[in-house]
Order: structure tokens, then sequence, then C-alpha cells
């Protein structure tokens, strides 16, 4: 973690109180108290800059009515494994920012009562149309609820609004499979091979989805 803002601001200080004294403007004890304060301050931004954690944890003690905050540490939580913790960061977020698009698709995810996480999805969309994990999000409970059909469009939707979601491209592939359709399967993946050819994981769907049309 990069921690110069932290060094540089005591070393503006320093600067200040050097030049102060020289102008006869600031006397030892008074330039001493200055440093000190100065090196205090310092160590509290090192702390802040430890990790992600703390520095979001930062952000929200000096913004704590910034939706982006805690919408930025709900997803350090979800990262960690904290659902709680991040479906209440989401939740302050939404009621800081009513239109947080991504706060209420990553809310979604993290919701078991499915109706709950179809309205959060349905809002994320209402605020950006073109949210490509929405619509993912979205076919995947269709997906679930046996609504192959609206799966389908939910996926190519969402592939109209961001082709390289690995996710997205492998989901859809496996359904046109299903449905007989394994030449526009085999389509996605090569388009999206062509896209990110470096990335493993697209190569082990591909290889993966070859697999099984050979069996």
């Amino acid at each position: 973690m990069n921690l110069r803002p932290c060094f540089s601001s005591l070393g503006y200080a320093m600067l200040v109180g050097v030049a102060l004294s020289r102008a006869g403007r600031l006397r030892a004890p008074c330039l001493l108290l200055l440093l000190v304060a100065a090196s205090c301050r310092t160590l509290q931004r090192n702390r802040d800059w430890e990790s992600r954690e703390t520095l979001f944890l930062a952000g929200l003690r000096t913004l704590p009515h910034n939706a982006k905050m805690h919408y930025n540490f709900a997803n350090l939580q979800k990262d960690l494994g904290n659902a709680d913790l991040a479906k209440l960061h989401y939740i302050y977020a939404i009621r800081l920012w009513p239109g947080h698009s991504s706060a209420h698709n990553n809310l979604g995810t993290l919701l078991n009562d499915t109706s709950e996480a179809e309205n959060h999805f349905r809002m994320a969309l209402k605020a950006h149309p073109h949210h490509a994990h929405a619509y993912y999000n979205l076919a995947n409970l269709r997906q679930q609820q046996g609504r192959m059909v609206e799966a389908v469009t939910l996926l190519e939707e969402s592939l109209r609004h961001d082709a390289t979601n690995r996710d997205a491209v492998s989901a859809l592939a496996g359904l046109y499979s299903e449905a007989g359709r394994s030449t526009e399967a085999e389509s996605l993946h090569l388009a999206l091979l062509a896209a990110r050819p470096s990335d493993p994981v697209v190569h082990n769907n591909y290889a993966a989805f070859l697999q099984k049309i050979v069996l």
C-alpha cells in the first residue's frame, strides 16, 4: 500500500514549521507541538492505509453519509464472505442513493428470498437499463425456476451489453446446447476466446463444452 500521502503531510508540516521558525514567527516549543501533531496525524493515516478494510473504514468515519463509501465497504465484505455485513452496507448505500444500480444488483445476489432478489435486480435495471450483470442475475433466477426461454432472452440481453462476461457466455452456450443449437453455442465460446485469449477460465469453459458435445 502506498503511504506517500501520509509522509508528505508530515514533510509539509516540517517545512512550514522550519520556515516560520527562521522567519522568527514560531518559537521552538510551538515548532515541537506542530511536529508532534503532524506525526500523530501521519501515524493515524498509516494505520488507515494498512489494508483495504482499514482504508474503507476510515472513509466511512470521514464520510458516513456517502453512498459510495458504504457500497465499496459492502463489496469488500462480500469478497471476504461476510454476507450479513455486506447486505447491511448495501442497504445503507441504497438508502442514501436509491438509484444506485450496482448496490441493488449486488444486494440481490446475497438474498435468499428470490422475489426480493428479483425486485432488486429490476431496480438495478430501472436505474441503469444496460446493467449486464442484473440481466445475468435475473437469468439465473429464471433458470432456477425452470423458465428456460426467459433465461435465454435475458442472457442474450446481458451479452448485448457486455459480450465478454464469461459466466453469461457459458450459461447461454449451455442453454443453446440443451436446445440443440450447438453451432450457436460454439460461436459464443469462439467469440469470447477471440476477445479474451489469455483467460484460462475461458479456455477451460470451451474445453468443457467440447467434451460435452463429443460425449
